[in-house]
C-alpha cells in the first residue's frame, strides 16, 4: 500500500497506524483466502480422484486440464505425466472440440458407446462455460464392460430357457390340439373344460 500527498506533513501518526492495521487485516484477509481457496481446490481434486468413472477436461489452448486415474486406466496411460489431445484423439475416435463445435446451446451433451481396447466405455462429452465463453471440454467415461458381459450372459441364459421350453409346451400343445379336435375319441365337457 502506498500513500501519498501534495501537501507537506499531511497524514499524521493516527493515519500511520490506521493504515499499519488496514494493511496487516488486508494481509490477513488475503491468506485467509488463499489458504480456504487451496483447501478447496485440494478436496475437489480428491473428489475427481477418486470417482470410478474417467473424467477428462481439456481447456480452449488443446491441454488436458484434467485427467483422474479411471480415465488415465481406460486409456493405458501412465499414473503420472502429460497427455497429449493427440493421443485422445487416437484412443477415443474422436476430438472433443469437434463434438462440440457448432453448438448454438451451453447444455448440449454427446453421449454415445465407445470401444477402449479390451473395454466398452459409455462416453459423455460437454462444453465447459464460462460467462458465455466456451473455456474446455469435459469428457466423462463410464466402463460398461461388466454390464455388457452380463447382459450377454443373461440374453444367452433366456434363450437357452426360452428354447428348452419350447419344445416341450410345443409338443404338449399338439397333443392337446389333438384331443381338443377329438381325434382321441370324443370329450366329455368336464374334460374338454380341462383341456
Amino acid at each position: 500500500l502506498y500513500l501519498a500527498s501534495t501537501r507537506p506533513e499531511a497524514f499524521t501518526q493516527d493515519t500511520a497506524e490506521l493504515l499499519d492495521l488496514l494493511a496487516n487485516q488486508t494481509a490477513e484477509l488475503i491468506y485467509v483466502l488463499r489458504q480456504t481457496m487451496s483447501q478447496e481446490r485440494q478436496r475437489l481434486e480428491l473428489m475427481v480422484r477418486s470417482l470410478p468413472d474417467g473424467v477428462i477436461m481439456i481447456d480452449d489452448r488443446d491441454q488436458v486440464f484434467v485427467i483422474n486415474p479411471a480415465a488415465r486406466a481406460l486409456l493405458h496411460l501412465p499414473e503420472e505425466g502429460p497427455v497429449s489431445t493427440a493421443y485422445l484423439r487416437d484412443h477415443l475416435g474422436f476430438y472433443p472440440f469437434d463434438l462440440i463445435r457448432g453448438w448454438p446451446g451451453e447444455q448440449q451433451v454427446v453421449k454415445e458407446e465407445i470401444k477402449l481396447f479390451d473395454r466398452v466405455a459409455h462416453s459423455m462429452v460437454s462444453r465447459v462455460v464460462q460467462e458465455g465463453r466456451t473455456i474446455g471440454v469435459a469428457i466423462v467415461l463410464r466402463d460398461l464392460t461388466e454390464e455388457k458381459r452380463l447382459e450377454e450372459k443373461k440374453e444367452e441364459f433366456i434363450s437357452i430357457v426360452s428354447h428348452e421350453l419350447r419344445t416341450p409346451l410345443t409338443s404338449i400343445g399338439g397333443a392337446i390340439d389333438l384331443l381338443l379336435n377329438g381325434f382321441a375319441g370324443p370329450n366329455t365337457a368336464k374334460q374338454e373344460r380341462y383341456l
